[in-house]
């Protein structure tokens, strides 16, 4: 997984994109990505970071997942107060409101909890 947080769109609104790969023993399968509009959402000194992933939680297959969704949503999931940045959250996402998966996710950089709305797409 990996996050971006300097890109802009067309009239220069702040991007927020996280980008998913998924693997299957190893061999590459599918790549989707994750867009929000609320950049400034995410409170991190780092704005461009590759993210260690364990998975929690994951759809059985990659066909599950859809090719796109306008109502997506990604959001750490924390116990710790809101003022605290830590290097790894848990991390959930849900597309079409319904909840698809969580993962723990260590930043490069300790990163502050977020609750995204955005868009899915496959790429």
């Amino acid at each position: 997984m990996r996050m971006r947080l300097d890109e802009t769109d067309q009239f220069g609104n702040g991007i927020a994109r996280f980008s998913f790969r998924y693997y299957d023993d190893g061999a590459f399968q599918e790549a989707f990505d994750f867009t929000s509009l609320d950049a400034d959402e995410v409170s991190t000194s780092d704005l461009d970071q590759q993210l260690a992933v364990d998975i929690i939680i994951t759809p059985d297959s990659v066909d599950s997942l859809p090719m796109v969704d306008q109502d997506a949503g990604l959001q750490t999931l924390s116990d710790a107060p809101a003022t605290s940045a830590l290097e790894t959250q848990t991390i959930s996402l849900s597309l079409g409101g319904s909840f698809v998966g969580k993962w723990s996710v260590t930043f490069e950089v300790p990163i502050h909890e977020f609750n995204l709305d955005g868009s899915w797409v496959k790429l």
